[in-house]
């Protein structure tokens, strides 16, 4: 099951359910440590996560997958506790690390902040 989630949720799978422009954001998201808890429910076909906001609390994000009679996983819709509600940056920042997580890989932070990282410490 793990293996079909991973391919679900490739960039361009992310990009049809958000835009462009909310998947660019998601990046950013994504690559500056701003999304955590990120969780798989193979029972109920949902990815939970949660985003610190910028301003109010973190958002709770929940995104339902639906899976077909061949067995093939797609993303159906998601909800997240920000003012956009549904399909949002936020659920694409989780989605985005649930894949790098499925993969075993860390999101790359861009090398300025990771220089600027070394530089504070």
């Amino acid at each position: 099951m793990v293996e079909s989630w991973n391919s679900l949720l490739t960039h361009e799978a992310i990009i049809q359910m958000v835009g462009h422009e909310a998947f660019a954001r998601a990046m950013v998201l994504a690559k500056s440590g701003d999304v955590f808890d990120v969780e798989f429910d193979a029972e109920s076909l949902t990815v939970l996560g949660r985003v610190r906001g910028t301003v109010r609390d973190d958002y709770a994000v929940t995104v339902f997958l639906a899976s077909s009679r061949s067995g093939a996983v797609s993303v159906y819709r998601s909800q997240c506790t920000c003012p956009v509600a549904m399909d949002c940056k936020h659920a694409a920042a989780v989605l985005i690390v649930a894949h790098h997580v499925m993969a075993g890989k860390a999101v790359e932070r861009p090398e300025w902040e990771r220089t600027l990282e070394k530089l504070m410490a």
